[in-house]
């Protein structure tokens, strides 16, 4: 039964309600969007409340008609569980919103004009933020230590990025919320090329079932690189496959494609990454190269490995050695 309770969390007023049969708590949250967490105390969740507000707001449902569902996790077998009970999941733990959370202020700012940019309907139209959504989009904390009250050092950080926008002449300002201004666009237009900050890794494997741990062994080095995975069949989306897969490629800072299994999807997806001169890192297993590997890929480096935990560690160091 769905019930209205303070959002665990950014403290908006939410939708709540409990699904015994997975031990998952469903929220509806105006600023965080759609989500699942472990029943109980939520000590799965990622540690920091502010950090992980943010992400959904950047990441989730909100001002969207997709409604992507996130779970927070620590172990495999919660994983599992998760993604056979919730085919519209994305996997959300620590390491993937401390690599996403932005480092300095000037990535802040091109962040929230990002946002701003995808949620503008047409040059010139109102984006509307409701308080709590406009803390989250501007990063700030909400649990403060200091000589000044709480509330006071809450709406001091929301100023110091609003009118940084409003100075630089990047947005106007209203009642209700904000407008892209020409020199706002202008630099949207100047980040869409650039793409500086982005951590995205699109990963090219199979799908089968048995290839599962090497998906986890993948991923596990993705992260502890500090950079996120993006693999199709975990990327919600309203598009056909095919050009929805295209864009990824062309958004992701590099490519993996793991050959075992012979997978021709991921020979496709490579050649395509090179030909938008993407690195592409190859992985495969050592006792299939023989007969997984074709004869053009076998010119090129390729990660030879022999079990999860020699992938992880191989592809760890490749990372650091060959990613800038």
């Amino acid at each position: 039964m769905n019930k209205k309770v303070e959002c665990p969390i950014c403290k908006s007023d939410a939708w709540f309600s409990a699904d015994y049969t997975t031990s998952h708590d469903y929220i509806d949250c105006p600023t965080c969007g759609v989500f699942y967490m472990r029943m109980g105390n939520y000590i799965n969740k990622p540690k920091d409340n502010d950090k992980l507000a943010s992400f959904l707001f950047y990441n989730g449902t909100v001002g969207t008609n997709n409604k992507t569902s996130f779970c927070f996790i620590s172990t495999d077998e919660v994983n599992k569980v998760h993604k056979d009970n919730f085919k519209n999941a994305v996997i959300v733990n620590n390491d993937i919103v401390d690599n996403w959370y932005p480092k300095t202020f000037s990535e802040k700012i091109d962040l929230f004009l990002l946002m701003l940019a995808d949620r503008s309907n047409y040059v010139g139209d109102l984006v509307v933020f409701s308080d709590e959504q406009l803390l989250s989009a501007c990063f700030a904390k909400r649990e403060t230590k200091g000589i000044l009250p709480s509330d006071q050092q809450i709406s001091y950080q929301k100023k110091l990025i609003t009118n940084y926008l409003i100075d630089e002449k990047y947005v106007e300002q209203s009642v209700y919320g904000f407008i892209m201004l020409p020199e706002g666009w202008k630099r949207v237009d100047e980040l869409q090329k650039k793409k500086p900050n982005n951590k995205n890794v699109f990963v090219a494997m199979s799908f089968a079932p048995e290839m599962a741990p090497v998906r986890d062994a993948i991923k596990a080095a993705i992260t502890e690189c500090g950079y996120i995975p993006r693999i199709m069949d975990e990327i919600e989306h309203n598009h056909q496959i095919v050009p929805e897969m295209l864009y990824e490629i062309r958004q992701a800072k590099f490519v993996i494609a793991e050959l075992t299994g012979h997978n021709n999807g991921a020979y496709f997806e490579a050649g395509y990454a090179l030909g938008q001169g993407k690195d592409v890192i190859q992985l495969c297993r050592k006792d299939a190269f023989g007969t997984d590997g074709h004869f053009d890929v076998k010119q090129v480096s390729t990660i030879l490995w022999e079990d999860e935990e020699d992938l992880t560690k191989r592809l760890i160091n490749r990372i650091k050695a060959t990613i800038e």
